[in-house]
């Protein structure tokens, strides 16, 4: 007789330490000393997620003078927009140009579509 044990324990914990890290780039300041992604995968979806999040926000708004007269979403936008820097910069210094070769995580095309959506809607990224 065989009995087969497993434990979703560990993948339940994987998740929500995933979200949290992910709930923190979207509310506070990304340091580039304690952002350290482990694969390109990772700054890949940090990226997307920051990106998204933007274009959320953004699109709240008829127009970029009313974000900017919403002094809540502007300094929300001006965070993400800070923490998309950083990320952008420490992703590029530890993985070089492996950032602009797509693969089945890491979505170089996703990501200049989402920056021109926002650019589109007067934001530079």
């Amino acid at each position: 007789m065989f009995f087969l044990y497993t434990s979703c324990e560990k993948k339940k914990q994987n998740i929500v330490s995933e979200n949290t890290v992910k709930s923190s780039l979207l509310t506070e300041s990304v340091i580039s000393e304690s952002y350290t992604p482990k694969t390109p995968c990772i700054c890949n979806d940090d990226g997307t997620t920051i990106l998204n999040e933007i274009l959320v926000k953004r699109q709240q708004f008829k127009s970029i003078e009313e974000l900017y007269d919403n002094k809540d979403a502007n300094n929300y936008i001006k965070l993400l927009q800070k923490n998309w820097d950083t990320i952008r910069w420490k992703c590029l210094k530890t993985f070089g140009t492996t950032m602009f070769t797509p693969s089945n995580c890491n979505d170089p095309d996703n990501i200049q579509a989402i920056k021109e959506k926002l650019l589109k809607l007067d934001i530079m990224t």
